[in-house]
């Protein structure tokens, strides 16, 4: 049944790709349902978020023992995952930065940085997409550095190892910030942010070169104001004024993008220039 939900889901993204120029549509406009394929076409055999393989099953109250007290060993986890830190025992031993981890899943406080809250260490139910961005970092980390020993048994997974209601919202919600994060990523390379500077005497300065916004390309572009329909927030960004635009619903007037409906050009600006003032 998997192999065939993915097999549908790779076919009607060839037709996306194929009949619609997918790469070149409206990212920001994409339905919601067609950004949830993508991501799970691209993540779905991910095994940082929840984890395949069990290790072993453990409990919270085993789990506490590994704290490097009455135990030589240093557990931690995150999400769910237990992983031995006793290598970093600097880090993570009794006296180290970092103990308030030993012992514990400690998810939420790799977020918010909080080491005396009231709320629970492995409370996460209110946790943006963003948020959940920077879980996963953590535990690529936490891979890619430390031993794997097994899982918690309790909040993220049951006593088999399977994942719990928590886990498996808490991933819906990680894949559609992943999805966003996709189209602001692509959204960026086709609007790279111009550069700004302020001063007393001439107000704020806007102007492009073919490195601002940190995405380095060929052309050059002029300042423009763009409504981002994600952030329902306004930006200066540099825009491709020469050649065939990003866009398939753009007419091709060798402008570049300049005909995209979110830009508006500043006021008291020459709309040819590649730099103006603002006051």
């Amino acid at each position: 049944m998997k192999v065939l939900v993915l097999s549908l889901t790779v076919a009607l993204l060839s037709v996306l790709i194929i009949s619609y120029n997918f790469w070149k549509l409206d990212i920001q406009a994409l339905p919601l349902f067609i950004k949830k394929l993508f991501v799970d076409s691209k993540i779905e055999d991910d095994n940082i978020f929840i984890r395949k393989e069990n290790g072993k099953l453990i409990t919270e109250e085993s789990l506490a023992s590994f704290r490097g007290y009455d135990n030589d060993k240093i557990y931690l986890a995150i999400l769910g995952q237990v992983f031995d830190v006793t290598s970093g025992k600097r880090h993570y031993g009794t006296s180290g930065s970092y103990s308030y981890f030993a012992g514990k899943d400690g998810t939420r406080s790799f977020v918010d940085g909080l080491f005396t809250s009231d709320v629970p260490g492995y409370e996460i139910s209110d946790f943006t997409g963003s948020q959940l961005l920077e879980v996963y970092k953590w535990i690529q980390f936490y891979n890619s550095k430390y031993t794997f020993i097994g899982k918690v048994v309790g909040r993220f997974y049951d006593e088999n190892g399977g994942p719990l209601n928590e886990l498996t919202s808490a991933f819906e919600k990680y894949k559609l910030a992943v999805a966003e994060k996709f189209q602001l990523d692509e959204l960026n390379k086709i609007f790279p942010s111009c550069n700004v500077a302020w001063k007393e005497n001439e107000g704020t300065k806007l102007w492009c070169t073919s490195k601002s916004g940190s995405i380095e390309r060929e052309w050059t572009g002029i300042p423009r104001s763009f409504f981002d329909q994600n952030l329902q927030s306004t930006r200066c960004v540099c825009v491709k004024n020469t050649g065939k635009p990003s866009f398939d619903f753009i007419q091709d007037q060798n402008n570049g993008d300049l005909n995209h409906p979110n830009l508006k050009i500043f006021d008291k600006c020459d709309p040819n220039a590649n730099e103006c003032f603002i006051f």
